[in-house]
Order: C-alpha cells, then structure tokens, then sequence
C-alpha cells in the first residue's frame, strides 16, 4: 500500500485493527517513506497484537548518524509512505489494514527547513565517499587536497573504526590487530548487520576429553551452558539401571571434565533423577533442575506428583 501526501516529517503511525482479533490482522510488516517512491528508507519493521485496540507505533523520522562533528542528525522529509505486508495472524489468509493515522509535522515553515538540512546531509554523504575514495589512491592526490579545502570543519572521512582498520591493514599490515578491531566492532553491534546476512556453515569436529574421570554413558540427563564461566554443567540422567544424581562441570577452554559431586544429595542438593528439566541463570550464574514428574505412591497409598524445583544455593524452591 502506498500513501502519497504533502511532504512532512511523521514521528508515528496509529494502524487501527478489526473491532475483534482477526485472522487477517498483520502480524509482520514494513513501513518505507521517502520523497520519491524511487528511494524510499525503511522506517519500522515489527508487527501488531491481535486485538481490537489501537497501537501507535514510533517510527525512524532521523538519519541514523551525521558525517561531522557540527551537524546534528538530520529529520527526513516525507511524502510517500509505503506499506509492506509480511504475515497475517493465519497463513493463506489475506492482509487487511482497516484504519491508519500518521502524526507528524506539516508546518511548511519546518518542513521546509527540514528539506534544506536533509538535502545538506546527503551532500555531506556523497563528499565524504568522494574523499574516501580519492585518500586511497595516489594518482588522485591533487583532487583529493581540492576536495578537502572545500570540505567543512569536523568532516569525518570515515568512521572511526574504519580509519583504525585501514591504518592496521594498509599501512601496518598488523593482521592481528586488525582481527581485534573487528572483535570489538562485532562486540559493540557495529557489523551486526553485515554478520546477520552473511551465510553460515556449520562446522562439526569430534571433541575429545583430555585426561581425568568423565562421566559415563548415560539418557535423560540435563546439560545447560555457563556463558560466562566457559563451561557445561551436566546433571543426572539414567545409565541402563539406575538414576544417577551426579553433577559434571565440562571446561570449554582446556576440554577437561570435573566431576563436582557425586551425590548432589550429600551437598542439600536433589537425589539421583532423569528426563527431569534445567536451565541456566545467566545473570546468577545459578542453575535450577525442575522434576522430573512422575506418580509416586506415599505409604498411605495416595498418589501425589513428585515434580519439585531445586537451586544449587538453597535446596527446594
């Protein structure tokens, strides 16, 4: 769906949905606005609850970022809206949009003074690609010098972290710093696009433990990830004859296991059990173990569930 409207600056959007939920509400889509449909920017991509309330949504109305130091990020005139549909709350159904809004600014006064800014900052864009591409080549010295008098003050050639990148790769040729400027690019978000589009593969290898006990051929046990100690916690499970209440800590870094209880009884802590349940605490690096369920029969004879949660620091919860 495209909407076409005197240029200004929207900040929201109100899509009304059915007066009941309803199977053709979207469940995902796209909003693209622009001043020519030719190069329309990508504005919200989410979805809406089934229900029949009115959810207003914000939507992009700013460049994500400026080329100098002087320039605040610019808003973006708008006269074309375009709405993309992804999803309907029940497949093979069609998309219904029943009602919409957008809130914005329309004073020609600001709009206009938000044209001349945007118009500005896509002249910056191009200047600064233009620089980029004349730094790196010799033979275009005496254009490059000409474009950087004309540049204003605080215009930046490139982010920082390319700068940093070019300068390990090009001039130092320092792989191993630029492998850690790629980390901790990857590490604030920055290739978090580039990363999301790239194509995995993945790789299996055999992992075999080095030296020590390790624990035995076992089904039904229960193994959740540590994150930030670099290990893997593996609890119970059953070995052909018996549950087993042992606990195991695998290091991730030197491939050893080490078998931190026996008996997590004699530490207060649940008996021999398996098809039970366990997840990781990130935060409190604290693991819980719920279950298993299973009916039981107390000397009474009455049946009761025997499903009980439990914590490494406080027993039963």
């Amino acid at each position: 769906m495209n909407t076409s409207n005197p240029a200004a600056s929207p900040h929201a959007s109100a899509p009304n949905l059915f007066h009941k939920p309803h199977v053709c509400n979207l469940q995902e889509f796209r909003v693209f606005a622009g001043m020519s449909t030719d190069t329309l920017t990508e504005v919200f991509h989410g979805g809406l609850e089934n229900t029949s309330e009115t959810e207003t949504i914000a939507i992009k109305h700013r460049v994500a970022s400026t080329p100098t130091d002087t320039v605040a990020p610019a808003a973006f005139p708008v006269q074309f809206i375009k709405i993309v549909p992804h999803a309907a709350y029940q497949r093979d159904f069609p998309f219904s949009i029943w009602y919409l809004e957008v809130h914005g600014i329309a004073d020609p006064t600001i709009v206009a003074q938000c044209t001349r800014e945007y118009a500005q900052w896509r002249d910056l864009l191009a200047l600064r690609a233009c620089l980029a591409f004349t730094r790196r080549r010799p033979h275009l010295h005496t254009a490059h010098q000409a474009l950087l008098a004309s540049a204003p003050p605080g215009l930046t050639i490139d982010a920082p972290i390319v700068a940093h990148l070019f300068d390990a790769l090009v001039r130092r040729a320092d792989y191993a710093l630029a492998e850690k400027i790629l980390d901790e690019a990857a590490a604030h978000g920055i290739l978090g696009e580039a990363i999301a589009e790239s194509p995995w593969q993945p790789q299996w290898r055999k992992i075999t433990p080095q030296g020590g006990a390790s624990p035995g051929a076992r089904a039904g046990h229960q193994a959740v990830l540590d994150a930030q100690g670099n290990a893997i916690y593996l609890f119970g499970g059953w070995d052909g004859t018996q549950d087993l209440g042992d606990l195991w800590r695998f290091d991730l870094g030197t491939e050893c296991w080490t078998c931190v209880a026996r008996d997590t009884r004699a530490h207060r802590g649940p008996g021999p059990r398996s098809c039970h349940r366990a997840v990781m605490d990130a935060n409190r690096r604290c693991m819980y173990v719920l279950g298993p369920v299973r009916r039981e029969w107390d000397c009474r004879g009455t049946e009761f569930l025997a499903g009980l949660m439990w914590s490494p620091d406080g027993g039963r919860v």
